[in-house]
This record gives structure tokens, sequence and C-alpha cells, in this order.
């Protein structure tokens, strides 16, 4: 017992040895860690933080004429502008370029700096950039997922007047650029209004080719948000020759990353408010005056599956330019069973291969369901479509199967008994171009969906 007890006593010691030189160097890591904590300027991190987060803070306040902010999304590929003015305590207010309402009618909302693991922006109450992030936007936007944006933007980097964050969800680039007089006075002073109004009421405009004056170099500016391009095209022996870019409202009127056609690099085009002219300004500086023509200048059966890749029509019993056989036999085909209901149709063309694809929107309550359907399409000279069932085409899932029955009176009925013509309408609200199919045979079957 005694040895036994001796045995113990010994481990004891040795044990409590240990853990005092363990203690001791874990003593020596924590003061080392509280000496390393005030090695630069004499100030803790959490002390330096606070100082950097105050610099910045002053930076986004004391912008005289604000800050022009530019959001380019992930889901749907855009380029969105706002005009934020940083406030003290924490307020903002925002404008956006959505439209003439969003640009002309000013959001107060909040925000915050917040030092995570980087300095951090974070917009913390609604305004007009939650239209990005929310999956049902009345704007538009992928089902469940929005334009694809972030409410928080970690700071990358300061070049001059410019900071450039990065969303720290989806990655989402946004870019804060010290305003100027001349844009605050562009957003502020309604700047937007004479150029969106001459959009609507002109939406075929061109510019003559720069090698042959006789050409004509047909510009299309889609100013819808979920669509939101601006494009260079001409028809060459029948082909058709493009080159595009997303673009922004911002001064002196539009502004759009270099577009590349014919020799000449776009990066924008200026509104003169005055005399009510449109110009595309090269990156060299020059000035091209944008003329009006009263018609398309290219086929639009021309540019589907090759510069529009879909049309997509929107979920509504009734829409402009909807004849009203094709309204009747919409309705008609909503019916279908187990509680779904019918939202989009999103015809998907391949030029190459002559076929396309339907995409049927079919939600069931909360949850969102797709049905396919493929087809071959054959295509006059003069633009005439024929629909026919795909034989060969395999749907990734069973859900055409379960509606085919009550798709009839659209499906069956017109698209592969009918012949189509396709050509461009203008929305008579917002003028925004899309696409109409009109039955040959039925004449008031007639549909339109935005192009993309």
């Amino acid at each position: 017992m005694v040895a036994d007890h001796g045995f113990i006593t010994i481990n004891n010691y040795i044990l409590m040895k240990k853990i005092v030189i363990m203690s001791f160097f874990a003593l020596f890591f924590l003061q080392a860690c509280k000496k390393d904590q005030t090695l630069i300027d004499n100030e803790k991190p959490e002390e330096r933080a606070g100082k950097e987060l105050q610099k910045l803070s002053n930076e986004l306040i004391q912008s005289t004429n604000g800050w022009v902010a530019h959001v380019y999304t992930s889901e749907v590929k855009g380029d969105y502008s706002f005009y934020i003015n940083f406030k003290e305590n924490n307020v903002l207010t925002i404008r956006s370029d959505f439209d003439d309402n969003s640009f002309n009618t000013e959001q107060t909302s909040t925000y915050r700096l917040k030092k995570v693991m980087a300095t951090t922006l974070i917009f913390d109450t609604d305004n007009y950039l939650d239209v990005l992030i929310d999956p049902n936007s009345n704007k538009g936007g992928k089902p469940g997922l929005g334009f694809g944006s972030d409410t928080e933007f970690e700071i990358k980097e300061q070049v001059g007047d410019t900071l450039k964050l990065t969303g720290k969800r989806r990655l989402t680039r946004l870019s804060l650029v010290k305003a100027t007089a001349a844009d605050k006075n562009f957003y502020t002073k309604s700047g937007i209004d004479g150029l969106s109004n001459y959009l609507k009421a002109n939406p075929y405009l061109y510019i003559p080719d720069e090698k042959d004056a006789n050409k004509k170099v047909q510009i299309l500016i889609n100013t819808d948000a979920v669509n939101r391009k601006v494009s260079f095209s001409t028809v060459e022996d029948n082909i058709f020759v493009s080159a595009e870019q997303f673009f922004a409202f911002s001064t002196p009127g539009i502004s759009n990353l270099p577009v590349v056609y014919a020799g000449r690099t776009f990066v924008g085009f200026e509104w003169d408010k005055t005399n009510q002219k449109l110009f595309a300004i090269t990156s060299k500086g020059d000035k091209v005056e944008v003329l009006v023509s009263t018609t398309p200048l290219t086929p639009l059966h021309l540019l589907i599956g090759t510069k529009y890749k879909s049309l997509t029509v929107p979920n509504q019993t009734t829409y402009p330019g909807w004849g009203t056989d094709f309204v009747t036999r919409r309705a008609t085909a909503a019916k279908l069973p187990y509680s779904l209901k019918l939202e989009t149709l999103k015809f998907d063309f391949n030029n190459d291969t002559k076929k396309v694809v339907l995409t049927v929107g079919i939600p069931q309550g909360t949850r969102q369901f797709y049905a396919y359907f493929g087809y071959d399409y054959t295509k006059t000279s003069l633009g005439v479509y024929k629909f026919t069932k795909d034989p060969s085409y395999v749907s990734p899932n069973g859900n055409g199967a379960i509606i085919e029955s009550a798709m009839v009176p659209l499906l069956t009925e017109r698209l592969t008994a009918d012949t189509f013509t396709l050509d461009y309408f203008a929305h008579p609200t917002t003028k925004v171009i899309l696409g109409q199919f009109k039955s040959v045979e039925n004449p008031d079957f007639t549909f339109t969906g935005s192009l993309q």
C-alpha cells in the first residue's frame, strides 16, 4: 500500500510539474499575443479597425455630390446604376435607373460599415438594391434567384475616387464612384426623362455604315430591366452580324462596356436634351448622330436563334399583342391537373439544328416545376414557320406527359397545326420591343414575348 501510495504521489508530482510548465508557456504565448496586438502604431487590432471604419465613413458622407453606383448582376447578366447619398447616423438616400419612377423617386434607407474578415458595407433595410435580390421581383429575374446580387459587399480596393467591392454571397461586383456635379444634376434633375421618352417613341434606330453610306447599322436599345442591352447589327448576304453589350443609364445618357463593331469601338450614347438628339460615342471621343427609322431594318426571323436565343411569353391572362383566340385557349389550357398553375412559356431556338424547346412553368403552391416539349421547325425565305413535334426529343423529366392533354388547345390544335410569321411588336406603354408570332390560318391566334 505504501509503495502504491508512493507511486501515485510521484505520478501526481510529475503531472503537476507538466501542468506548471505548460501553464508557463501558455502564459508566455498569451503575453506575446497581447504584445503583438500593440506592435502596429501601438494600437490594438480593434482600435485600428475602428479608425479604418471611421475613415471610410467620413469619405462616404463627405462626398459633396454623392456617389454613382454600378451593380453587375450574376444571374440575369446586367449593369444597373444607382445614385446614393450616404449621410450621418447610417442613413442614405438612393435612386435607381430601372425606370422613370425609380429614377425620379428618392428612397431613404440605412446602411452599416462593419469589419469582419474585411471592411464590409451592408445595406440593411429595403431600397432599390433589393429589387436585384428579390426572388419574386416585379422587374423579372430568374425564379427563386432574382437578378443575382447581394446586400453585403466587401471593399476590395480603392483606386482614386472609385471604390471596388464584391458581394459576400454571390460575388456580385459593385463599384462606387464619387459623383461629379454633372452626375448629381443628371440623377436629380430628371436627366433620364427626355431620353426615356425618346427611346420609347423611336424603337428603330440606326447609324450610317462608316465604310458604305448606303448601308445602315441597326441599333437596338432594349430598356427592359431583364433584357437591357444595346446592340449594333447588319445583314450581309442574308447573314446576321451583330455585337452587343449591357448598359446602364448614367451621365451623359447611356454607358456601356465597349462594343466593337465594323472597326469602331462604342462606349456609350450622349443625349442632347436641348435638341432631343442621341449620339453614339466611340472610344476615340467621336460622336455619331443616331438616326430614326419608322420600320425595323432587320427582319426578326433572321435574328431568332442567332441574336435572340429565346422568346418568353409572360405569366399573364392577357397581354399586349395577344390575340383573342390565344387568350381563350391559354385560359382553357390553364386548367391543369394536380393544382398546377400555368405560368411562362419559353421557346428556346437553335438556328443550326432548326429545333425549339418549349419550357412551361407549372408551379404547385410554393414549389416550382417545369414541363418540356421538343419541336422541329422549318422556315421559308420570307420567314414563315412550320412547327412539328420532334420524335427524338427526350424530356429531362416526365412533367410534359402530365400536362400534355391540357395543353392540346395551344399546342396540338394551333402550334403544330398552323404556320406562323414572326415580327416585332412594340409594347404600347413601355415601348419595349417584343417578338410576336401570328398564325397564318387563324389571325386571332397571336402571342408576344420578351426576346433574349
